[in-house]
């Protein structure tokens, strides 16, 4: 085979203008092979009809591997005329890869020409027909084009392929495809299923299941003509296995209601208990416990619930397992929550009672007026299982979401839990108290408050320069080892040092405990726009633990996005760019940048030992910084060369592209290249420019074609 002698070329463009097709198309005729692999894939990526013919005649390639990316390629453009040409690759190629593509293709253009091929190809070699990598009679380049020949039988749906693959699992010397070959006859209308149906009973536990899952995965096409054969079948999963092919109103729906399997009964009540209330008012009735849990929780929803449901449920709840019990709890409190609260206070206040239990309580009392409910759960926000203090403080949130009366109390248990005010009322001083009122500045240290700017050598001044400014410098370490080095350095006391103007005092009791109340309830806070506990985590600013700083400045995030901060608040932020943790510096700085308090200057965080940080950084530099923008595509992360690159085309600055173009293609950045071309027909055009020049280097050429190739 010739490398070049046979490539049919693409025509230029009409227009004189620069065509993708014709520029790619020319570098199949290369000589060298690995360009000529890259603008196979590259045309392939196109998904242009029109690069079909010129793929086809690249399957005559010299090289093995141009001729599998050419038929790897040709599965996204390929058209039934190809499909000739196609089979006979398969037949004579001998490179198994080239097979299996070949394969691929041929099924996904459903050429009924190669069912024959396809038939033997499921049982043996066929020797006599095709050509062979392995002259010596091995079968082992056999095994995975067998594979793809029975699952490209199943995608064509062809009937008479049921035996062959039957067989092909029967065989004792060959490979185990009960996965693959069921995979395919369940896609194949009435005789595959067929097939798969009598499998089901068969005495092997693999093989049933292997069945089973394949008729789970079936299309409801092929499961559709065979609704009353599933319903009736002896085995439950068979049954259950129908309800995907229903519609409500089937007549089988009534049937499987009333099964004598509870999980059929259960399966047909989720899937149409919504659709048909009779169901949902049989199963209340129903012996299984879980079949009624769920006709329960569909029941108490309905416009009009039996005057008499909330009695069942609070008797079923006495004797009730965990699912019943939920359902139960769940159930009360929507029908009448007056009623149900001082069930729920019970049940969620008891330690013996099942943890489940005791949170689904403390949820449904989230639907409560009563002020004495919101103690309640003000005090179980205090509780030392971590999974009923947060089902607490969601409670609480929802009431503030729900009950503008109560708001204030739930938002006063909220706050106790940041400020960290203990069980025992030992409460903690804090400047921020109560649930109401306007958003106070936050104490920032200096006389004024002035509106801060990062300047072009990275200092974090006032934006008056007569005012004192806030932040000097960035003071982070430079390594990870640095950090630890400074954790422990000689000298330093196990006790945070509080900040000047803080004030919080330390409490006695478990740290972990009070860091994870806190950070629980800072999340919580934050997803509710509120100025009272917006104030109270605006508190915690210079908090000493670092996981609550990296909490607040997580939050200050949400609370940027409520509109409800003030410039001097918005401002307190911006100590977190000198923060020790990662985190708090980046999520400082997209604060900042996002409400327009930091100027978008060069940052002195450029040059962070994180790469987020510094993605973030280079994600803000102005149209006038392309110089920095450029330097930050030789960044040691890909995230920053990626950000880099992504923002130089986005400034559409021809100069700064071209440049950013060829630093790409000495770094190796191909598939940062690629998204880029793909998304900014700027840059793509640039590189089309490129590429038609007739000095371009083949390394260029390469990086392109790569680049145009599929992500």
């Amino acid at each position: 085979m010739s490398a070049v002698s046979s490539i049919t070329l693409a025509k230029p463009s009409p227009t004189g203008s620069l065509d993708a097709l014709s520029l790619i198309s020319r570098h199949l005729a290369s000589d060298n092979a690995v360009i000529r692999c890259a603008a196979a894939r590259a045309l392939g990526a196109l998904n242009d009809p029109r690069a079909a013919s010129m793929l086809v005649d690249a399957l005559m390639d010299e090289d093995p591997d141009v001729r599998d990316d050419a038929m790897m390629a040709l599965r996204r453009c390929a058209a039934p005329e190809h499909a000739q040409t196609i089979l006979e690759s398969l037949l004579g190629d001998p490179v198994k890869d080239v097979k299996i593509a070949a394969i691929q293709v041929l099924a996904k253009l459903n050429a009924v020409i190669a069912i024959p091929v396809l038939r033997g190809l499921a049982l043996d070699r066929m020797e006599d027909k095709i050509a062979w990598e392995d002259q010596a009679g091995m079968w082992d380049d056999w095994l995975e084009v067998q594979i793809a020949a029975i699952a490209a039988l199943g995608k064509m749906q062809d009937r008479g392929a049921v035996e062959p693959i039957l067989a092909a699992t029967q065989d004792e010397l060959g490979q185990e495809l009960e996965d693959v070959a069921f995979a395919a006859l369940a896609q194949i209308p009435e005789t595959g299923t067929a097939a798969l149906l009598g499998i089901v009973r068969h005495p092997s536990d693999k093989t049933r299941r292997f069945a089973l899952n394949a008729l789970l995965n079936a299309k409801l096409s092929v499961l559709g003509p065979m609704i009353d054969v599933l319903a009736n079948d002896v085995s439950p999963q068979i049954r259950i296995l129908s309800l995907r092919a229903c519609s409500a109103d089937h007549g089988c729906v009534e049937q499987l209601g009333q099964d004598s399997d509870p999980q059929v009964r259960f399966a047909t009540l989720d899937r149409f208990g919504a659709q048909r209330p009779d169901l949902a008012l049989a199963g209340l009735a129903d012996t299984s416990e879980a079949v009624r849990a769920l006709a329960l929780s569909l029941v108490s929803e309905h416009p009009e619930p039996p005057k008499d449901l909330f009695s069942n449920a609070a008797a079923w709840l006495a004797g009730a397992r965990s699912e019943l019990a939920i359902a139960c709890i769940t159930a009360m409190a929507k029908l009448d929550a007056p009623r149900a609260a001082p069930v729920l206070i019970d049940i969620s206040g008891k330690p013996e009672q099942q943890a489940e239990l005791r949170i689904a309580a403390i949820a449904a009392l989230s639907a409560s007026s009563d002020p004495d409910v919101i103690q309640h759960m003000a005090a179980m926000v205090h509780n030392p299982d971590r999974q009923l203090r947060a089902a607490a403080l969601k409670a609480l949130a929802r009431v503030i979401q729900r009950d503008d009366q109560l708001a204030p109390m739930a938002e006063d248990a909220i706050i106790a839990a940041i400020n960290h005010i203990s069980a025992d009322n030992d409460v903690i001083p804090m400047a921020v108290q109560g649930g109401q009122g306007d958003l106070g500045a936050t104490r920032v240290e200096g006389p004024t408050d002035p509106r801060i700017m990062i300047t072009r050598d990275g200092d974090i001044v006032a934006e008056n320069p007569d005012a004192e400014s806030i932040v000097v410098k960035p003071d982070f370490p430079r390594s990870t080892l640095q950090h630890l080095q400074d954790q422990n350095a000689p000298g330093q006391g196990d006790t945070p040092k509080i900040p000047q103007g803080r004030r919080r005092v330390a409490i006695a009791g478990p740290d972990n405990f009070a860091t994870d109340l806190r950070i629980t309830a800072i999340g919580i806070a934050a997803s509710i726009k509120s100025t009272g506990l917006a104030k109270a985590i605006l508190e915690c600013v210079d908090d000493p633990h670092p996981d609550v700083r990296t909490a607040v400045y997580r939050a200050g995030l949400q609370l940027v996005d409520h509109h409800i901060l003030k410039q001097p608040q918005r401002r307190a932020f911006a100590k977190g760019l000198k923060d020790t943790q990662p985190q708090v510096r980046a999520d400082a700085l997209r604060m900042l940048l996002k409400t327009g308090d930091v100027d978008q200057g060069i940052i002195k965080l450029s040059a962070d030992p994180d790469p987020i940080v510094r993605m973030i950084c280079v994600q803000s530099y102005a149209v006038d910084q392309t110089c920095q923008l450029l330097d930050a595509l030789h960044d040691s992360a890909e995230i920053v060369r990626r950000a880099a690159l992504h923002r130089i085309m986005a400034i559409q600055s021809r100069f700064a592209m071209s440049k950013a173009i060829q630093i790409a293609f000495d770094m190796g950045e191909t598939a940062g290249l690629g998204s880029v071309i793909n998304a900014e027909q700027d840059a793509r055009h640039l590189c089309l420019e490129i590429l038609a020049r007739p000095n371009t280097s083949s390394h260029d050429v390469l990086s392109i074609l790569i680049a145009f190739g599929p992500r």
